[in-house]
């Protein structure tokens, strides 16, 4: 008997600061970057699908504390679903990051992923009953994942955005 405790946690869209460049959160902070550069007015970004489908978003704080939560108060040999359950349309996540990037983006809705789903949002209710609520909302996780990708913009090569 080598464990005390076996748990198993399913991180869901988990974003923030330095965690990694080719995920939505990075991917779309340096596409607004960029496509707002120069911009007079609203910029256009291109997205796969219409802009309908909808995510659920993480911030890393709150997983971690999610983490934290299940080690100390879930149970042996357990499943838990640790994630936010802020549901958001690509869209409004996209309204959402103009302004905090200094504009406007116009939405170029195209063919969506093969194989996409039109919604993703986990069941945190098992997390919910152990006491664990995500703080950060999504406009301030934003906001500094933002601020820390932009600070560090240069340590991605170009090739490596697409």
């Amino acid at each position: 008997d080598h464990f005390r405790k076996v748990q198993v946690f399913r991180p869901h869209n988990i974003y923030g600061p330095d965690m990694g460049w080719k995920h939505v959160m990075p991917q779309f902070i340096l596409r607004a970057a960029e496509a707002l550069e120069g911009a007079s007015g609203a910029a256009p970004f291109p997205i796969q699908g219409d802009g309908h489908e909808t995510r659920a978003f993480c911030y890393v704080d709150d997983v971690v504390d999610g983490i934290v939560t299940m080690y100390a108060k879930g149970g042996n040999r357990e499943i838990y679903h640790i994630g936010n359950d802020e549901e958001v349309s690509i869209r409004a996540l996209v309204e959402r990051l103009g302004p905090i990037m200094g504009g406007t983006l116009t939405i170029e809705p195209s063919a969506a992923a093969e194989g996409g789903t039109p919604r993703r949002c986990p069941d945190i209710s098992k997390m919910r009953a152990l006491g664990y609520d995500p703080k950060v909302d999504l406009t301030e996780g934003l906001i500094r994942t933002a601020a820390w990708y932009m600070a560090h913009r240069g340590a991605v090569a170009a090739n490596e955005l697409m």
